[in-house]
This record gives C-alpha cells, structure tokens and sequence, in this order.
C-alpha cells in the first residue's frame, strides 16, 4: 500500500522554496483530469507545500487503480523537481520503506536498547527492552520527586495520578486535560501489563509487524515524556505554549538572514529566551539556509543568504501528537454537544 500523506508531505516540504503556486496548479493541471479538494494539515505551514499535498492526497481519492494513481503520481513528481532529485524516489522508498526510514521515525532512547535486538531477530526483547526503558525512565522521575521506589502499573498510575501527579500532561484545571491525564495514565499503565509484562515473564513469540507496532507506541510514550520535560521544569506552562512556540517557529523564514522582526513577534506573544533557546537545546527546531537567486526569472541575479526554521523530526512529532489529541477532544466535544 502506497503512503500517498507521507509523500504528500516530503514533496511539499522538498520543494516548498523551488516552486511557485501558479507552477504547481499549471503542472497539476496539465497531467490530472480532475479538480483539486483540500485536505488541510495543521503542521504544514507552507501555502505551496500544502497545494502539493492537496493534490496528492486528491490524487489518491481518484476511482482508479494503485497502477494508475502511481503513475500519474510520478509524473506529477517529474514535472516538478530536476533530473537526479532524491525527490523522484519517493514512490520507491513510500512503497518499499527502508529499515533507515523505520528507525529515523523512532524516539533514539528506544532505537539504542533495541535496534540491534530487533534486526538480530528478537522481536519479543526489542519490545521488551522499549517498554523496560521507558520504565526506568518513569521510576527515575518518580524516585527523585517522592523517594517512592515502585514498578510496572503501580509506577505509571502514581506518576500520572488524575488526581495529585508527579508527571501532569496537560492542564488539570479543564475537564479536557483532566481526560488526557487519565487516558495517558491508563496507556503507561496497561502499556507495563499488557505488553511489557507478558514479554518479560513469558517466552511469548512475537512477529517482526506486531513488534514494529509495539516500537512505534513506546516511541509515542517516550516522546510524551520529552515535551513533559520542559513543562516539568518549568519552562513551559503546558503542551499547547510548546506546540503554539513550535507551530510559529517552523513558519518563520529569513531573506538576508534578518531575525529582528521574529524575535519581536515572539516577545509579543509572550514567549522568552528560555523558552526559544529550550527547543532548540532539546533538538525539536533547527535553523537552515541556502544561496538564492532573489529576483524573478528574466531579472539581472540578485543572489543573497535565505534562511528558514524547520522542525526537526522529534519536534514534529511533538506537534503532530499534540494536534492529534486536540483534534479528537474537540471532535468528542463537538459529539457530546
């Protein structure tokens, strides 16, 4: 199965400086036989990487077979992007996803306890060695904070107590972080009996699909941990400030390498030094530049320095994560009334 969201994404981000919006709808134009819809995404921020990913993802609506949606896909791709672009195997390695591709997406806490396990073949002590790390970790916390020494379940459910926690997740004064706070409670918890337990008492096989799967959650977990990080100490009030400081940072671009306004703007919504250093310090944003021809096509060259801030990929994931619970309390909400 072709992943039409993850190549919608690369492609924009790839070409979201090379390209125009008029290039985009003339090629789109010129090889689909059909209208673009929108399928906005909150972590795109680029108005030309967004165009892309809507007719991607308009492409993969189209009543027609894997073989033809591939190919009009390629040639939309090859419309865009020069001869020897990475860009144009992005079918290739969406369809055939590389082992590189797989680790690079999990938190590094995990991929060093069980990277080697998992490609040696023991799926079963990968996942054992995910969910035994992200415990230490919890206990670490724990033990620090209140002397308590305990594992497993009783662990997570006194860490992320609904009630008095040790680790808080999301703003208890609301009912909605009330909700996220129990359900993440629940998820480390049933997390230590339902699969690290099991795997750690029990010669229990596992296949290499489920325990990519199970790697996958104890990456969420681990990352969940991260962002509590910088709210634990104080840095940030709660997940919303980080992922509205991330969501702002990943938009900023900077023709001539001129920071100014962005420094303002940001002391205009409140945030502080700390709080724009700490992302940084954490690896969730980075800063990139390249040389760029400034005037349009049939002008004299005017080529100077243009920057931008991207998000790193445990930032976005920090993002997507928390967008993603906001989408589905909002959804509930929505629901109940």
């Amino acid at each position: 199965m072709t992943h039409f969201r993850l190549i919608g994404i690369k492609l924009g981000e790839g070409l979201k400086y090379d390209t125009t919006i008029n290039e985009i709808g003339r090629m789109a134009r010129a090889i689909f036989d059909f209208s673009v819809s929108s399928h906005p995404i909150g972590s795109i921020t680029s108005t030309r990487s967004q165009l892309i990913y809507d007719w991607v993802l308009t492409l993969a609506e189209q009543p027609v077979d894997e073989e033809s949606k591939l190919q009009l896909l390629q040639d939309f791709i090859d419309a865009l992007t020069p001869v020897g672009s990475p860009l144009r195997n992005l079918i290739q390695e969406a369809v055939n996803p590389s082992e590189l591709d797989f680790w690079s997406m999990v938190h590094e806490s995990v991929v060093k306890v069980a990277k080697d396990k998992f490609e040696g073949g023991y799926h079963a002590d990968a996942v054992e060695s995910s969910f035994k790390e992200i415990n230490a970790r919890v206990k670490e916390i724990l033990r620090n904070r209140t002397g308590k020494e305990l594992d497993g379940a009783s662990l997570m459910t006194n860490a992320f107590s609904e009630k008095s926690p040790v680790i808080v997740l999301a703003d208890l004064s609301t009912e909605t972080g009330r909700n996220i706070q129990k359900g993440f409670m629940q998820i480390f918890a049933g997390a230590m009996t339902g699969i690290r337990n099991p795997h750690a008492h029990e010669n229990i096989p596992i296949s290499r699909e489920k325990a990519t799967h199970f790697i996958f959650l104890a990456s969420l977990l681990m990352h969940k941990l991260d962002c509590t990080g910088l709210i634990e100490q104080g840095i940030f009030d709660d997940e919303s400030q980080l992922s509205d400081l991330l969501s702002f940072l990943s938009s900023q671009v900077f023709p001539g390498e001129t920071f100014d306004g962005m420094f303002g703007e940001l002391a205009e919504r409140g945030y502080s030094d700390q709080q724009y250093q700490a992302v940084f310090d954490m690896g969730l944003i980075e800063y990139h530049d390249k040389m760029m021809n400034h005037n349009v096509p049939g002008e004299p060259a005017d080529w100077g320095t243009f920057g931008w801030l991207e998000l790193t990929p445990e930032g976005q994931k920090i993002l997507d994560t928390y967008q993603k619970e906001e989408g589905k309390q909002n959804a509930s909400h929505n629901t109940r009334h």
